[in-house]
């Protein structure tokens, strides 16, 4: 995590930065402001995080900027999966308004600069198709350079968009030096990016809106989950509700807003876990195959599961057009469920092993392409069997571009395995330390597992070497026993060990606690050139 001061409308503000997802510059940046003074705040913010990576397979970078919630609010978050977090730390507080300026602000300090779009999302908001986000982006041309969910024309007649769901030319607003911060009665938080935009001779597109156009809800099928409710629904250009909009979440959540007719946190809450997160509800989901733990396969390790999420879960992210060298990789005889050659991105692989028909028939420390030539490098298990790696990750960084992207998975507590040399088992800290010195940046270590994930994983390749014998001597059971009866135990076993192993993973006590995630299957790294 950094730790940094930003200025902002003449105050210091001490921040805390995590970064744990990394993308092109022409992936959107999606950036919403939280404030959780209670449980129910926390629950709209986490359903509104979900939906978003439920329904956004495109290439995109989550954000969250938190306005100081109570510490015990803001802890989830820094665990999340893929999700980059900002900290406000200061309490100088004035109202809603200008504290969402505030945090629009800090994002922009912190967002890599180059960055394409950048969208802005209040807490209370939900996604609610597949394709939201192509269908924005699409609605930009060389004179729209802002397309919103919503325009509001309370404060100009020409109207501004509303920045509970906006997406802008990113350089632009840096170019123009726009600002987010309110001038309170006359504009509020972004109502000035709008204008500054308009001024400059660009234009903006609004989407239809059923808060703008009541009448537009007469057209919302009977059937629709979304029909008979009171919040805002934007709608695309086939006449589908892709985006809702609760309104006022935060002040709902505390109970000081008590309108009549209006929609709940509570059954918004609901809505969300029984209608949009529901497996149920998205048929047309995003090609994407979920990769399995495959619990009752002894020869389908823990260690091989993390390594598989890992890549499934990075490479998706990555656009059509993306450029991949593999090093290490094979094109024929993969192993695992990871198939790089399912996603839609141009893959080349460097190998010394002639069998594996590489693109590049190599040593990794030496290939032989011009520098600044791959979007993405992989390293998957190959590290451990190379005698100097610190090689291999340099010549990684000569190939990729400026802002490419490494992605690394090493093993740690596994079994020694000849491939056909097994080398070394490094910590996190080395290789923090190794990536710095050569000079990447943004480096993210993820722990592939903890404590439980390991014994398993020891307990399914003790299966294994049992089924290789015909006979096993057992110093506990007199006489001797077939070693596939014991193994058949140990199958059963672990299955619904490892099922349980994970389980435990996923709670914050057993990720954080200082026995148990002292161990580990190996890591998962990314960095950025």
């Amino acid at each position: 995590m950094e730790k940094r001061t930003v200025m902002v409308d003449g105050r210091n503000y001490i921040t805390t930065t995590l970064r744990k997802c990394i993308m092109p510059s022409d992936a959107p940046r999606i950036v919403i402001v939280s404030y959780q003074p209670n449980s129910t705040a926390k629950e709209l913010l986490k359903v509104c995080i979900d939906s978003i990576q439920k329904y956004t397979p495109e290439p995109h970078e989550l954000w969250v900027v938190d306005n100081c919630s109570p510490k015990e609010n803001t802890k989830w978050l820094l665990d999340y999966p893929d999700l980059n977090v900002i900290l406000n730390h200061n309490k100088y507080v004035k109202d809603g308004s200008y504290d969402n300026g505030i945090a629009l602000e800090l994002a922009k300090n912190v967002i890599y600069p180059k960055s394409k779009y950048l969208m802005t999302l209040h807490m209370d908001t939900m996604v609610c198709k597949e394709g939201w986000l192509t269908y924005i982006l699409s609605k930009f041309t060389k004179d729209i350079k802002a397309v919103g969910v919503r325009m509001d024309k309370t404060r100009t007649p020409e109207g501004v968009l509303h920045i509970l769901g906006a997406t802008f030319d990113f350089r632009l607003i840096r170019e123009l030096k726009l600002s987010f911060m309110p001038q309170l009665p006359n504009y509020d938080v972004g109502d000035l990016v709008t204008i500054g935009i308009r001024k400059e001779g660009y234009k903006v597109f609004a989407c239809e809106n059923t808060f703008v156009t009541p009448e537009i809800i007469q057209n919302i099928s009977p059937n629709s989950p979304f029909r008979n409710f009171y919040f805002d629904r934007a709608i695309d250009d086939k006449g589908d509700i892709f985006f809702l909009h609760l309104g006022r979440g935060i002040v709902k959540s505390t109970g000081e807003c008590k309108d009549k007719g209006k929609t709940l946190p509570e059954q918004w809450i609901n809505l969300a876990k029984n209608v949009v997160l529901a497996e149920s509800y998205n048929p047309n989901r995003s090609s994407y195959e979920k990769i399995s733990p495959l619990f009752s396969r002894l020869d389908y390790s823990l260690r091989r599961y993390y390594v598989d999420e890992f890549f499934e879960r990075k490479i998706r992210t990555l656009p059509q057009s993306a450029t991949v060298l593999d090093i290490g990789g094979k094109k024929v005889r993969k192993r695992g469920q990871f198939d790089i050659e399912k996603h839609q991105v141009k893959v080349k692989y460097a190998n010394i092993d002639p069998t594996t028909n590489p693109d590049y028939l190599c040593d990794g420390s030496k290939i032989p392409v011009e520098s600044n030539s791959f979007d993405v490098v992989i390293c998957s298990e190959v590290l451990e069997h190379v005698r100097e790696p610190i090689l291999i990750l340099k010549e990684a960084f000569r190939v990729l571009k400026h802002g490419g992207i490494i992605l690394i998975c090493v093993p740690f507590l596994y079994k020694i395995h000849a491939d056909p040399f097994d080398y070394s088992r490094f910590t996190d800290y080395h290789w923090q330390i190794i990536l710095k010195e050569i000079g990447y940046k943004e480096i993210r270590i993820e722990k592939q597992g903890v404590f439980f994930s390991v014994i398993i994983d020891m307990l399914k390749n003790y299966a294994l070497e049992l089924n290789r014998k015909k006979m096993f001597r057992s110093r506990l059971v007199s006489g001797i026993v077939r070693s596939r009866l014991i193994s058949s135990i140990v199958r059963i076993f672990v299955a619904y060990g490892g099922k349980k192993a994970l389980d435990l993973e996923r709670e914050e006590y057993y990720r954080n606690h200082s026995f148990y995630n002292s161990f580990t299957t190996g890591f998962g790294i990314s960095g950025i050139k």
